[in-house]
């Protein structure tokens, strides 16, 4: 623990870095998180979304099921709902939330990764 705090110490512009990213990646979630929200027509507040995203993924991490599937979800619901939102919507938010934020980015990722293989694959037969 010591030794990694030093080296991020050592590596200010790395640490920089880091804060940067995940500030940008929290930023970008509640904007998805919004995004999901209007689609349905719905005007939430900024604390509302930053609320139940946090203890959504809160709950997740300390869920005893594997990875925290479906904890996320259930849990964004419930809060959402605890707020006002109908449960119909409070249900098609957070899997619309699901399918923006992770699944399709995980699609395309893997579409990315298989053609840059692909690209290799024939980058490197062309070497030989």
């Amino acid at each position: 623990l010591l030794l990694g705090t030093k080296g991020l110490q050592m590596r200010l512009s790395i640490s920089f870095q880091i804060i940067v990213s995940i500030f940008l990646s929290w930023s970008l979630a509640v904007v998805v998180l919004w995004l999901c929200f209007e689609a349905f027509g719905i005007h939430a507040q900024f604390g509302v979304l930053v609320v139940g995203l946090s203890l959504g993924i809160l709950a997740g991490l300390f869920a005893p099921i594997p990875g925290g599937i479906g904890v996320q979800d259930t849990s964004m619901i419930g809060i959402f709902v605890l707020f006002g939102v109908s449960l119909h919507d409070a249900i098609f938010i957070s899997v619309l939330f699901r399918m923006t934020h992770d699944i399709i980015p995980a699609g395309l990722g893997l579409i990315g990764y298989y053609f840059l293989i692909e690209r290799l694959k024939r980058k490197k037969a062309l070497e030989k």
